[in-house]
């Protein structure tokens, strides 16, 4: 499967929405052991969102820790690239540890009822 990424979200993708549009079209072909492009050209941002809700999804939900390695990314800027190297880590941790997950996820829960406040 090839995905030109700016067919997604325009050549702006840095929505969590947007990212897990992408996720969800991606998933069918990763599950059965599809290789995916994604298709970064012509992207004149990729934002950390974007990344997160599709890449980041697909590695924290993949406990084989094999439908990653299907994925091969294309034409991403460096900016995104390091943005994606942060996804990657942080995906595989909440993965690996899941106590970790739970105190990370109460901690932003908390503080984004500190900011409701």
């Amino acid at each position: 499967m090839h995905v030109k990424v700016s067919e997604i979200d325009g050549v702006y993708a840095s929505t969590l929405e947007a990212g897990n549009k992408l996720h969800d079209l991606i998933k069918p072909a990763l599950a059965r052991g599809e290789e995916v492009v994604l298709d970064f050209e012509g992207m004149k941002h990729v934002g950390p969102g974007f990344l997160n809700g599709s890449l980041g999804l697909v590695i924290e939900r993949d406990h084989e820790d094999r439908r990653y390695r299907l994925v091969r990314v294309e034409n991403l800027n460096p900016l995104a690239e390091r943005d994606l190297e942060s996804i990657i880590d942080y995906a595989t941790r909440r993965r690996e540890n899941p106590a970790w997950a739970a105190g990370w996820t109460a901690a932003l829960m908390k503080r984004l009822e500190e900011d409701r406040e």
